[in-house]
């Protein structure tokens, strides 16, 4: 079984690979649209040179932009610089793309799948054990007629649901299941519940009327005695 801080590791270097590419992918995406923003408007400088905006400049302008969910958003301005103590007017490229926007046009398909990969692990790495925790509580290691004896917790079933039973009950029922033949001597059930006492052929006798209805009810079992020297369990026919 995997050590629980590999699985942990595992799943952090998954998280992280994920973030990694993710905003790797966003920075290349970003610089995609500085370089296309550049070469749409040198282009637009070379073909129209002018010092000044028009809608045919802006035109011109987006026609070179080459990321087409870009062209809508891109934009033309004014701007002053200063170069050698002097002030110029120059015409700048931008583009309206908030982080958002330039997470959405990025390729996220790789983080996303590393993402997937790490909540996959942890249910791959922890759900297959609490199934199965699941399953031995309940899971019978003995079947006899309708019940089911589960020797995990050592508990009765019919049909998935516990029966209740008296511990003394439950006892008796115990050693019925796990009997060769589910057969017992009426001393070897004496001396196991009640070592200490003289007589208890009335207490047993008690005790086996009282749980006849339950197991028969419930288990489609019936506590058949040999002439009052032992008691041994039947399946009822359905």
């Amino acid at each position: 079984m995997m050590k629980p801080y590999v699985v942990v590791l595992v799943f952090i270097a998954l998280v992280l690979s994920s973030a990694v590419t993710g905003v790797g992918s966003y920075r290349r995406t970003a610089h995609a649209i500085d370089q296309d923003i550049h070469q749409a408007l040198s282009k637009t400088l070379m073909e129209k040179r002018s010092d000044r905006i028009t809608a045919d400049t802006i035109r011109t302008y987006r026609q070179y932009i080459t990321i087409e969910e870009l062209r809508d958003r891109a934009y033309l301005a004014m701007k002053v610089t200063r170069r050698d103590g002097q002030s110029r007017l120059e015409m700048v490229g931008s583009a309206d793309c908030s982080i958002a926007t330039i997470y959405q046009m990025s390729d996220q398909r790789m983080s996303y799948a590393l993402m997937l990969s790490a909540i996959l692990w942890m249910a791959f790495c922890y759900r297959p054990s609490s199934m199965k925790e699941d399953i031995t509580v309940t899971e019978p290691s003995i079947v006899l007629g309708g019940l089911s004896y589960s020797a995990t917790d050592q508990c009765f079933y019919h049909e998935g649901n516990r029966i209740h039973l008296t511990p003394m009950q439950q006892q008796l029922m115990t050693m019925f299941f796990e009997a060769k033949d589910h057969r017992l001597s009426k001393q070897a059930i004496c001396e196991a519940l009640w070592p200490k006492k003289e007589d208890p052929s009335e207490t047993l006798y008690t005790m086996i009327r009282r749980v006849k209805p339950i197991i028969e009810e419930q288990g489609r079992l019936r506590i058949e005695s040999d002439r009052g020297r032992a008691y041994y369990l039947t399946v009822i026919p359905s």
